[in-house]
């Protein structure tokens, strides 16, 4: 048992490492600059005389001056790291240039050169270059400039070194990188700031985290109540009236999308249009953040009805069928045939004998669908406009708040695969013969 446990604790890392990895490439390849995110929740707009000089402080602050991993790929034309550049109209058009093949330094002298040429430039008919990157078009303008010809010998510097042969460069970068930065804060339970209102991340995804688990726990206890007295039901009057009818009613269930059977609940549940005003219509959630978390679930559990419901529905046809079909292969077994020889009751085999033994098949699957039930109440929460993490997660992604969104995902993540570690260790802690890792 030991042995398993290390095992699946130590698959876990390397899993983990690979969706780090995931979420940190998605975040950088997201096209909104985070410095220029934090200066938007400060109130700095763009043209203010201290957007430049904040720009630069947040950059620097966020790291994102730093190469990007441990070690870097480039062609021998680019620059060895250019998220050194803070000035991100700077960054920006060497990129531009490097697209073209043109050596780093010699951008950059043009660059400069440029810039400090259009500064001196009263008359504005310069001002042009400061947008242009394309070397055909800046030719062209240059052509037909008096004045800029000291870029000339810039520009044709530029065009006569573009490489159109060059090596790739395998540069080391040390622990000084932007995935070390995201790693270490990660393991010190940092996550980054909201953008919309400026929160820790950690701290907005753990107030939604426990409606969602809170969501998951009680649509779970629900399914495994009724579907262990269900399918017992069935297993005993095998056959039978309820057995048939019972076979119907749970293959519609799990036939019945989620998100469609949330919609006609909602339809026909909380109108007087259409149906009968039951319940309450979603989105009337009032969480007031000063109360305890008990005292919110008591004044919202009205409107946890429809969302538990609707998770659970696919949940029972699942568990109820495996639940009849083990009583039954249970009771087909040696131990069940001495038990009815023996003269006992049916319903004390049953209770007794035949329902424990069929629960471990149950049990296990139960804990695997622990991380099936809270992907499934994402959905469930953004049509019931519960306020847990699936919810947060849509708000971000509509917001471009990437901390947000990325955070929920490694959370997901990490509780998805202790689930399915838990599950394995329970399954050979109650059937020590069953090869888990067959």
């Amino acid at each position: 048992m030991l042995g398993l446990v290390l095992r699946r604790f130590m698959m876990i890392i390397p899993t983990l490492g690979v969706v780090l990895l995931i979420c940190f490439g998605l975040s950088k390849c997201q096209s909104d600059d985070a410095a220029d995110a934090m200066l938007r929740l400060e109130g700095v707009t763009p043209g203010n005389s201290l957007e430049a000089k904040e720009y630069a402080r947040q950059y620097l602050s966020l790291g994102l001056d730093k190469p990007l991993f441990y070690w870097s790929l480039r062609p021998s034309f680019c620059h060895p790291n250019i998220n050194a550049i803070v000035d991100k109209t700077t960054r920006q058009q060497l990129s531009f240039f490097q697209h073209q093949k043109v050596k780093y330094t010699d951008a950059l002298a043009y660059i400069h050169a440029r810039d400090s040429i259009v500064r001196l430039d009263t008359t504005g008919v310069l001002r042009p270059l400061l947008f242009l990157t394309k070397l055909d078009e800046i030719s062209a303008l240059l052509s037909n400039q008096k004045t800029t010809q000291s870029l000339a010998p810039l520009l044709d510097k530029m065009q006569s070194n573009q490489a159109f042969f060059y090596y790739p460069i395998l540069q080391w970068n040390g622990s000084q990188n932007q995935f070390h930065r995201y790693t270490s804060s990660l393991f010190h339970g940092e996550m980054g700031i909201s953008i919309v209102d400026g929160r820790d991340v950690g701290a907005k995804i753990m107030d939604g985290l426990k409606w969602t688990m809170l969501l998951t726990f009680l649509g779970l206890v629900c399914a495994v109540l009724i579907s262990v007295v269900a399918g017992s039901i069935s297993a005993y009057k095998s056959g039978g009236t309820f057995d048939r009818v019972s076979n119907i009613v749970w293959l519609i269930l799990y036939s019945i999308p989620s998100f469609w059977l949330a919609s006609i609940l909602i339809l026909y549940c909380t109108s007087d249009r259409y149906g009968m005003h039951i319940f309450p219509t979603p989105g009337n959630w009032m969480i007031d953040p000063q109360k305890p978390f008990l005292t919110q679930v008591i004044g919202s559990a009205h409107m946890m009805v429809l969302p538990i419901i609707t998770m659970i529905a696919n949940d029972i046809a699942f568990l109820s069928r495996i639940t009849r079909n083990n009583i039954i292969d249970q009771n087909k077994k040696l131990y069940a045939t001495i038990a009815k020889a023996r003269g006992l009751k049916p319903q004390k085999i049953l209770t007794s004998y035949l329902i424990p033994n069929s629960m471990i098949p149950v049990t296990t699957n139960l804990i695997g669908a622990i991380p099936a039930s809270i992907s499934g109440s994402l959905i469930i929460e953004i049509i019931f406009n519960i306020p847990g993490v699936g919810r947060l997660m849509f708000d971000a992604i509509g917001h471009s708040d990437w901390n947000v969104v990325f955070g929920v995902v490694l959370i997901i993540s990490t509780v998805t695969m202790l689930s399915l570690t838990f599950a394995d260790i329970i399954y050979r802690w109650l059937n020590p013969k069953m090869d888990v890792d067959a």
